[in-house]
């Protein structure tokens, strides 16, 4: 039933079309309009299948401009950290030339070498994440086509199973070098507090200013604790000597009247007078003589003073 209707249908068409061209054969004008309108037609036809054509040759140009887009921000993006980490890399240089010294040279040099290796492997590892994910999408983009379309052939399963594979290979690959890094970053925080510890020359310099200030304040206080004492014991040996004058003297005072009238007493009382100026005799001469050595020492002391004061100069 349906078969015959749509059969009457399409005779009915033609029964129409058939009347409309036996109407424009029979009437000159008409089919005159008959033509403006098929040219008008096709005309219409013409501009909108040129107005689909451009449209999607914008939409096409259009999602290329996106992408190239993407790639430039994504380019700028990373431009822009290579330039902070090198910007990162020159300060830390920077700093680590400012701390070196002829002492902790090789171990600046080491850990500058360290400080390159560690950058250059963050550089790499940022490079190849972002080509994984780029081949990712790119892959997941074309899985998504294929299973669109219908599934993926063999060859490609396959292709795309070892793609997987490499992809897992490098992602463990990538966590090696992680450690790695990890394990120089350890060191190199190691080293930087290893110079750390050690002083700088201009705090080496303070520290020597310092103790020959030091120096300086202890010698004085030594010597003045020196002079002190000197004059604590010449003042007893005064005492000492005036006291056993006095004891000379009081027991003179008291002996002589008493021996003056026997010529025995008094040549035994003048014997004891000689006995007595011959120690003090002898006491003077060895103070002389340790007064002397005394300052024959002083002068080779000085003498050394001045040899070493001329060196350091």
């Amino acid at each position: 039933g349906a078969l015959v209707g749509m059969q009457a249908d399409a005779i009915r068409g033609l029964d129409a079309e058939y009347e409309q061209h036996d109407r424009v054969a029979r009437d000159p004008e008409a089919a005159a309009q008959h033509a403006r309108n098929q040219a008008f037609k096709r005309q219409h036809n013409a501009v909108q299948k040129g107005v689909a054509n451009a449209h999607a040759k914008y939409e096409e140009r259009r999602g290329h401009c996106e992408a190239l887009k993407d790639q430039v921000r994504l380019s700028t993006e990373a431009l822009d950290k290579q330039r902070a980490g090198n910007a990162r890399v020159s300060s830390e240089i920077a700093k680590l030339e400012s701390l070196e010294t002829p002492e902790n040279r090789e171990d600046m040099a080491l850990l500058l070498q360290l400080v390159t290796i560690n950058e250059e492997l963050k550089q790499q590892e940022e490079a190849f994440r972002e080509h994984c994910r780029q081949q990712r999408g790119e892959l997941k983009g074309r899985l998504e086509r294929f299973e669109e379309s219908g599934g993926l052939p063999e060859e490609d399963m396959e292709r795309l199973k070892m793609v997987e594979e490499t992809y897992d290979a490098e992602t463990a690959k990538l966590e090696r070098l992680r450690q790695m890094v990890a394990i120089k970053t350890q060191e190199i925080h190691m080293l930087k507090r290893k110079i750390d510890d050690i002083p700088t020359r201009p705090e080496l310099v303070q520290y020597e200013r310092r103790f020959v200030e030091l120096y300086e304040q202890v010698a004085t206080k030594l010597d003045e604790t020196r002079r002190y004492y000197t004059k604590y014991n010449t003042l007893t040996d005064t005492q000492k000597f005036m006291t056993k004058e006095i004891s000379v003297l009081n027991s003179i005072f008291k002996q002589y009247p008493q021996v003056v009238a026997n010529e025995g007493q008094k040549r035994s009382f003048v014997d004891q007078m000689e006995t007595i100026r011959k120690g003090v005799q002898d006491n003077s001469d060895r103070i002389q003589a340790k007064l002397t050595d005394d300052k024959a020492k002083r002068e080779q002391l000085s003498d050394r003073l001045n040899k070493v004061v001329e060196r350091q100069r």
